[in-house]
């Protein structure tokens, strides 16, 4: 998913947002849970950790961008900066595990899906999938989609520019119901799940609103009219339902957050900080763990690599995996690409 939401820790009107951070922390421990326990029904539900994702997204976009004049080119900069380099490590190790015939879920080695998923171009894979190399990064193209689209309204006056993203996300999105596009652009660009980043753009709006009795009303009645269009549009797409319970999801926690009334825990923000480096990285845990099973196998014939408990330690495997490559290469790694980026002190 995406990425999220995939915004680290970034201060939102000089502040950092917990319950934005726990929420992160609860999308990607989701998307685990469902890959691995999905056998059992309720963690299906994880797999919509991804709309979860998209919601806190579009929140945090619009959010660090409302009271500051950022200009385009330097918006997907920032993005960019904060986005790929992690991607293109994931991308580039699942393409050297392929093309050395390592079993890594869905990668692929093709050398023309590499430099598309690269470029963050949709493409379908060998099995007829919308998946890049690392098949994960399928929800960055929809996030970097909504990022172009971002900074192009940012061209326009603050006051018209959530109008106009409005309009743009909404005549994309009845295109494609109207034409049913068949080529992985076209299916990608105009996906309904796109009204989730939009929504959570609107949330965002809301959310700066003070919190006496009128405003308070507004705040819950706008909530509750972006949780009723999803809802509805859920007819063309059954994910959007589950977008409608992340905007209820959502809202609330930054209401408690308003309140006060939310605690902080710093290990579930670290964990929120990470949820990136968790969601791209958890597949190589899953398959390390694969492959220690199998060697265990060969050696007792215990057929370990079904049992319950293989899965409990491959999700531990990829929540640990994730916070190291967070501390060890995702954040340093952001921060000395930002230094250099901004040049000497003068």
């Amino acid at each position: 998913m995406p990425l999220a939401s995939y915004v680290h820790s970034e201060s939102i009107r000089s502040r950092t947002l917990w319950s934005v951070q726990y929420l992160r922390a609860l999308a990607a421990v989701s998307v685990v849970l469902f890959h691995q326990l999905q056998d059992y029904p309720v963690f299906r539900l994880g797999r919509h950790g991804v709309d979860l994702f998209f919601v806190i997204s579009g929140f945090i976009i619009f959010s660090i961008t409302e009271y500051r004049n950022v200009a385009p080119k330097q918006f997907l900069l920032n993005r960019l900066t904060r986005i790929a380099p992690p991607y293109w490590i994931a991308i580039l190790l699942a393409f050297g595990l392929a093309s050395f015939h390592f079993q890594l879920y869905a990668a692929s080695n093709s050398p023309l899906l590499l430099i598309k998923s690269l470029l963050f171009v949709p493409s379908y894979n060998v099995q007829g999938n919308i998946w890049p190399t690392l098949f994960l990064g399928w929800t960055l193209n929809y996030e970097i989609f909504f990022y172009i689209v971002f900074s192009a309204s940012l061209f326009i006056p603050h006051s018209m520019r959530l109008v106009c993203l409005t309009g743009i996300f909404i005549i994309a999105i009845i295109s494609g119901i109207l034409m049913t596009p068949k080529g992985p652009i076209l299916l990608t660009y105009t996906n309904p799940r796109l009204a989730e980043f939009l929504a959570g753009a609107w949330i965002g709006a809301t959310h700066s609103t003070n919190l006496n009795r009128n405003q308070f009303i507004i705040y819950i009645f706008m909530c509750s009219i972006f949780i009723l269009i999803l809802a509805v549009m859920s007819i063309f797409s059954r994910e959007l339902f589950f977008g409608a319970i992340s905007i209820m999801i959502l809202s609330s926690f930054l209401l408690l957050e308003k309140l006060n009334r939310v605690p902080k825990i710093a290990f579930i923000k670290l964990l929120g900080d990470a949820s990136y480096a968790v969601y791209l990285f958890q597949q190589f845990a899953f398959d390390g763990v694969r492959a220690i099973c199998l060697q265990v196998n060969a050696l007792t014939g215990l057929h370990f690599q079904n049992h319950a408990a293989a899965h409990v330690l491959s999700v531990a495997a990829a929540l640990v995996l994730g916070l190291a490559v967070f501390l060890i290469v995702e954040r340093p790694l952001t921060r000395s690409i930002r230094r250099v980026l901004a040049g000497p002190v003068k």
